[in-house]
């Protein structure tokens, strides 16, 4: 989902979502939520609440306390859920 021109929430919500994708080989779960918990806070702020936002916070707390590494079963099924809550997300 790519945000239209002139969507500067949808941009800002898009390139936080892309960062977070570039880091996901190198955190753990508890990092990955922290970073989610930022976006999330982002969403809040500039969307208000929704049930993606509720979708986000359930994965935030999915991942807390993993401590490991994610591994690539992990990163898939959440660059699958970053690709579904962009789609409600992004107009």
């Amino acid at each position: 989902q790519i945000p239209k021109a002139g969507d500067e929430v949808g941009m800002l919500i898009d390139t936080a979502f892309k960062s977070l994708v570039q880091k996901l080989q190198n955190i753990n779960g508890e990092e990955f939520s922290t970073e989610l918990e930022n976006i999330a806070d982002l969403i809040l702020e500039k969307k208000g609440f929704s049930v993606t936002l509720h979708k986000l916070r359930s994965k935030i707390n999915q991942y807390k306390t993993h401590l490991g590494h994610l591994s690539e079963v992990d990163i898939k099924h959440i660059v699958e859920s970053i690709e579904e809550w962009k789609k409600h997300l992004i107009n």
